[in-house]
């Protein structure tokens, strides 16, 4: 049956124990549950238990329940029948019953039988009262939730002790269970998960169920210990006796298992302070940790009260980590001592709190007892970082250079923006406002902040009035003639700076409407320019600055346009303090693209650099007079004793800074070209002809032995060696090469070494003679031929036609296997080549006359017998029977092939392709003479089936007149493409005729009538239609025919409308852009979403995307992207990873995972 719901949600109300139905979600319903189903969002009371049961039995493939009941009559097992029926399907299940259920029913059925949940991801278990007295089942191998993930267990211990964790260990992420006795045993007895297994758990609540008069007193880290025996199968618990009586000490073992924990809740355990240290210095991830306050419990070995804090010390490393603590604790008189001394002592061995929250009933004395104790000698030097802040239980176990980041006079402008934007999102949510959270995160008083909070809203209140007062001011000083205001004016009235009162303009509340002056004025005018660059220069000093918004506003024109526009201006000269910032740009490292960003209003960086070096000659112009380059001779017998010194120890870059030093007074730039013109002549100047002719001798006695060779001769050895190959290096002599040498040759081939080291090694041989030598020599001695001709001279004729039958004359000599052609003939592949280069060329010289014999022996047999035998015909001239297919002239009495759908003949078509695929395999390019002399088909014929036949198919005039005449004809668009070609399909007829039958231009068959009506429409339509369906009503109400034909007509009227314009003014396109770059929307949807045509979106999207985010990644980037790739064990989520990180859109995530997996930096990481 198909799925017909895919949730509902069964709840019992009231006394009169008639089960009531919430049904959501729903599709196509049938039937008689179609009468239900029509009543969504109303309660339908069933009449009878009978019913229900009627009507869930038609109900499958549920995904998602939940049941809640109130009553005390139990309709429990119609709901777990429903349960189990749809077992396969669920999702999550959600049980939350006023009395306890009997959950046997949903892990067997009736018969005993398991049942298994195997999509189950989610599992909740309520209750208000139950007990351990109902039937539990026992499994023996079923796994009831394989891939379980969140589990909530307020009912004890349902199933038996291991039903809950059976094959769920590598899936569990959220576990929360009330401790109870069977709970208990259940957590230390149960063996389900293999030692060392790697498991997903990230948040953990273990809670205290009371409702057997158990008071459980159980430290943290016992609590972990149960969660470990499930993942080990071990017990820990081990007993010692201490002060002669028997107490449960608890080791805390390896934590391996658990070490993924970030959320960690045990509100309820009573525990000791040594036990709390331990747990979080064994959970690597911990983040949140929340317990009761600890009690100090008993003293380490030889340690008193007093040594606490040294022992501390001195045990207790920093753990290099940050993470949030709260310390839930009502606190009473005669505790509160202690409680400032486990909370002191606790800052001691974990010092990366970034809070600790205490819920004490009188929050002075607790303030006053740790004072007492921080004034204590025993603390010493970590009293002044623990009395830091002592107005506030909050700030007592902050770390000090965490305390002292903020100054005396307060919290910086941008950390209390932040502080009010997180309040205002906690608002905006209904949510409580946890301002303990946002103190340890600020390191602020609670107090403090609230007055950060209050100021903030008291100057909202006022920058609110303000822009009342300026938006008024903006009415009056408005001049509608020419679509300005006078700012001037209104500035002067409000007493406030225009470009303040720009900021607190509201267009808005307003009838104001922004003028587009490139469309409504066909341009910006002289007076317009001027303007705008009279407010630029008064406001900004360079472009990088400039906040187009306001300017904008100014002009009374869209952002973007004011922004197109006065980039296009503003492109004079660098002045003095741009240049400055340009050089500390250039200074830092920045490339000129970088540098670019900061100075968009010219076009690109290569008119920045120009600009700036125009600057630079100007006002460095205004220096002294560069000196003279002229060098004295005493400073050029320096520079050249620097280079001889060092020239082969350092580079060129420092080799100019060690002259720059020693002559200061001369120009960089003189400095790097003589140093340039001396280190080319040391490298690579000529030598004389008689240290060259030493050269050579040195070279036969020392081979490339550069370095001694150049020290012998008193020059560089990149100097020596560049003019030994100048000189033609290895050239030698050309003389034949001798028997003794052959044999060493063939020696060095046997051992591998290549024909360049052979050269080397046998003296004055140069490389390409001993390169050819090695490819004819590489033949070995048992095929080598009986005459011992190592170079193959001599060639039989049997030789000729073993070559011509391996490799036919009509293929490509390229496509050919010549190492098999070499070993079937015993001679190098070079020597085939060769040789079938000699044959081929002697077999084109007799090809006209086997052609005429050919066609001769051909037209004499089709005389005779009227058809030609090709085998008979190759037998008769002594040539291949494909070559006498492709020589044959003879074209008469061949048929004609034309494609007809009634009659054409599928054994041609397999008689022909049979033929191209034996004698023609791809590559080898097909020869249609042959392919028509083998079918007797005329060759045109032959290549026109064949293109049809591989689906090439030209559409002509003639052949749209066909097709639309056989469409009136009643057919088909299949039966249509049957009749052109038995490869045409019936979506490309569909798409020819579409074409052929549009029109050639939209605009010029449409009157100048219908387009003023189109514009009448578009007024009517507009704001009372979906964007969409207009397009469809104006196509509709014209009878303009399809319209994606008028699309581009329509569509700029749409935009053009000033209800659409108004729209497309109140988005933040930086915004906009930014969603769609980090993958939370895209282009179509946001249009959807904003009723607006899509290209109007992204014509004002283009280039802001780029701007968002830099193409360049850093190194801190590259290493945060490699520490998260390494951490993810499952398919990466660049979307999560691009919200962390906050400088890169998660389209460049996957390319740079790419790039560092081929570079090696991420070897064996999962595939994106």
């Amino acid at each position: 049956m198909a799925p017909l719901v895919d949730e509902i949600r069964v709840k019992t109300v009231g006394n009169d124990n008639r089960p009531k139905l919430h049904i959501q979600h729903f599709g196509d319903l049938t039937s008689r549950l179609y009468q239900l189903a029509c009543r969504i969002g109303y309660e339908y009371a069933l009449t009878t238990v009978d019913y229900m049961r009627l009507q869930l039995d038609m109900i499958c493939n549920l995904s998602h329940v939940r049941y809640a009941s109130e009553s005390y009559v139990d309709h429990t097992q119609q709901f777990l029948q429903l349960v189990r029926k749809n077992a396969l399907t669920f999702q999550s299940l959600v049980l939350d019953c006023k009395h306890d259920i009997d959950m046997l029913g949903l892990v067997q059925d009736a018969d005993d039988n398991d049942v298994a949940y195997p999509c189950l991801l989610t599992l909740k278990l309520w209750a208000r009262f139950y007990s351990d007295e109902l039937k539990r089942p026992v499994f023996h191998g079923a796994a009831p939730f394989p891939i379980l993930r969140q589990l909530h267990n307020h009912l004890g211990c349902p199933f038996a002790n291991n039903t809950f964790f059976r094959g769920n260990a590598a899936t569990l992420e959220q576990l929360d269970l009330w401790l109870d006795r069977l709970s208990m045993s259940m957590l230390r007895k149960c063996k389900v998960f293999k030692p060392g297994s790697h498991l997903k758990l990230k948040m953990a609540k273990l809670w205290h169920a009371d409702s057997f008069g158990l008071e459980l007193f159980a430290s943290p880290a016992e609590a972990l210990q149960f969660m470990y025996s499930i993942g080990s199968g071990a017990a820990v618990r081990e007993y010692a006796h201490y002060r002669n009586r028997q107490d449960q000490i608890y080791k805390p073992s390896s934590f391996g298992d658990y070490a993924c924990i970030q959320v960690l809740t045990l509100p309820t355990l009573r525990s000791e302070l040594w036990d709390v240290i331990t747990l979080i210095r064994s959970l690597p991830l911990l983040s949140d940790l929340c317990t009761s306050l600890p009690s100090l419990g008993a003293m380490p070995d030889g340690v008193t009260m007093d040594g606490l804090p040294e022992h501390i010390r001195s045990n207790y490393a920093p753990m290099g980590r940050r993470f949030r603590c709260w310390h839930l604790d009502k606190g009473y008189d005669h505790n509160y001592g202690e409680l400032a001394t486990c909370v002191l002592l606790l800052a001691l061995a974990c010092p990366n709190f970034d809070y600790a929250a205490f819920s004490c009933r009188n929050r002075k004395q607790f303030m006053n007892a740790m004072q007492v104790k921080i004034a204590k000698p025993e603390f010493g030097q970590d009293a002044p970082r623990l009395s830091r802040h002592r107005h506030s239980p909050l700030q007592a176990l902050l770390p000090l250079r965490h305390l002292s980041s903020h100054s005396p006079a307060g919290p910086s402008p941008d950390i209390q923006r932040a502080i009010v934007e997180e309040v205002r999102i906690f608002q905006q949510q209904d949510k409580s406002i946890p301002w303990y959270r946002l103190g340890a995160k600020y390191c602020l008083s609670i107090d403090v902040l609230q007055t950060i909070y209050d100021q903030a809203e008291v100057d909202a209140q006022k920058r609110q009035q303000q822009s009342e007062l300026v938006t008024r001011s903006v009415e009056r000083h408005f001049d509608h003639a020419h679509g300005q205001c006078n700012w001037e004016a209104v500035a002067s009235e409000v007493d406030i700076p225009l470009i303040e009162c720009l900021d607190l303009f509201d267009a808005s509340n307003t009838t104001i409407q922004p003028r587009s002056l490139i469309e409504a004025y066909g341009g910006w005018s002289d007076t317009d320019m001027a303007r705008l660059n009279r407010f630029i220069a008064a406001n900004y000093t360079d472009g990088s600055t400039i906040d187009w918004r306001l300017a904008g506003a100014y002009m009374n024109v869209d952002s973007l346009e004011c922004q197109r526009v006065g980039l296009g201006t503003f492109r004079g000269p660098i002045n003095e303090v741009g240049y400055r910032r340009i050089c500390e740009f250039r200074d830092s490292g920045l490339k000129w693209k970088d540098v670019h960003q900061h100075f968009l209003q010219y076009p690109n960086f290569i008119q920045l650099q120009s600009r700036f070096m125009w600057a630079k000659a100007k006002l460095e112009g205004r220096t002294a007079a560069r000196p003279s380059t002229k060098l004295a001779d005493t400073e050029r017998e320096r520079m050249k004793g620097l280079i001889n010194r060092y020239v082969q120890s350092t580079t060129r870059s420092e080799l100019v800074d060690i002259i720059q030093r020693e002559l200061p007074n001369r120009p960089l730039s003189d400095i790097r070209l003589l140093s340039k013109q001396y280190v080319n002549e040391l490298k690579t100047g000529h030598i004389r002809a008689g240290q060259m002719t030493q050269l050579r001798e040195l070279v036969s006695e020392y081979g490339e032995d550069w370095d001694r060779i150049g020290e012998t001769l008193g020059v560089l050895p990149s100097r020596a060696r560049h003019n030994w190959l100048e000189s033609g290096g290895y050239a030698g002599d050309h003389s034949a090469w001798s028997l003794d040498e052959m044999r060493q040759l063939q020696r060095l081939i046997d051992s591998g070494v290549k024909p360049q080291e052979a050269a080397k090694l046998l003296g004055m041989k140069s490389n390409r003679s001993c390169r050819a030598k090695t490819s004819n020599a590489k033949l070995s001695a048992s095929k080598r031929r009986a005459n011992d001709s190592l170079s193959g001279t001599f060639w039989a004729a049997t030789d000729d036609e073993t070559l011509l039958k391996m490799i036919d004359g009509s293929t490509m000599s390229t496509a050919a296997k010549w190492e098999q052609v070499s070993v079937a003939l015993g001679r190098s592949v070079l020597a085939c080549k060769h040789r079938f280069t000699v044959v081929n060329r002697d077999r084109r010289q007799v090809t006209d006359d086997r052609e005429s014999i050919v066609t001769s022996e051909v037209q004499r047999q089709f005389e005779s017998s009227g058809a030609a035998d090709w085998p008979q015909v190759s037998q008769a001239t002594g040539l291949g029977l494909r070559e006498c297919l492709e020589l044959s002239q003879y074209d008469v009495g061949k048929a004609r092939w034309h494609y007809d759908p009634d009659s054409f003949s599928q054994s041609m078509v397999d008689c022909m392709t049979d033929f191209i695929k034996e004698y023609y395999p791809a590559p080898v390019p097909v020869k249609y003479r042959a392919v028509s002399n083998y079918m007797w088909v005329a060759m045109e014929d032959c290549i026109r089936i064949h293109d049809i036949l591989q689906g090439k198919f030209t559409w002509t005039e003639a052949g749209y007149k066909r097709a639309i005449a056989l469409r009136a004809q009643g057919l088909t668009f299949k039966e249509v493409a049957r009749h052109f070609s038995p490869t045409l399909t019936a979506n490309n007829v569909v798409s020819a005729l579409k074409r052929y039958s549009s029109p050639k231009s939209v605009r010029e068959s449409i009157s100048a009538d219908e387009l003023k009506e189109i514009s009448k429409l578009v007024d009517e339509y507009a704001g009372k239609y979906p964007v969409v369906e207009i397009v469809a009503k104006i196509c509709t109400m014209l009878n303009l025919g399809h319209r994606s034909d008028h699309y581009w007509l329509i569509i700029p009227r749409i935009v053009a409308h000033p209800h659409y314009q108004a729209k497309l003014r109140d988005i933040d396109y930086n915004d906009l852009a930014n969603r769609i770059a980090m993958g939370r929307t895209t282009a179509k949807l946001a249009a959807k979403e904003l009723d607006l045509p899509r290209y109007a979106l992204v014509s004002r999207l283009k280039g802001l995307n780029s701007k968002l985010f830099s193409p360049k990644w850093t190194e801190e980037e590259i290493r945060k992207l490699v520490d998260y790739m390494q951490t993810c064990d499952s398919k990466p989520d660049f979307v999560y990873f691009s919200k962390i990180l906050g400088t890169k859109s998660p389209k460049q995530c996957n390319p740079k995972v790419s790039e560092l997996r081929r570079k090696g930096v991420l070897p064996g990481m999962p595939k994106v």
